[in-house]
């Protein structure tokens, strides 16, 4: 999990969530120049939802074009989950 090089904000945080059939596995906070590496068991789990965001960052796309026409400055998110893998 990582807030990405390319991002503009050296201070961006990322929130990282992961569930697994629809119960909380863990949140974490990443931030700029910091990834980390996290490894859940995933026996007999039969849904992983891997959730990433930007606290601030706009609700939906339809709210980021409006703010852009009317031009207020959206916060988007930098973040990556890098290379997720699902092991037996």
């Amino acid at each position: 999990m990582a807030v990405l090089d390319s991002s503009p904000d050296d201070n961006e945080k990322g929130t990282f969530e992961v569930y697994f059939d629809s119960q909380s596995k863990g949140i974490w906070h990443v931030t700029f120049g910091q990834p980390a590496e996290k490894t859940l068991p995933v026996a007999g789990v039969n849904r992983v939802r891997l959730v990433a965001y930007r606290p601030g960052t706009v609700a939906n796309p339809m709210l980021a074009g409006a703010n852009a026409a009317g031009g207020t400055e959206n916060v988007l998110p930098h973040l990556a989950w890098l290379s997720p893998e699902l092991r037996r």
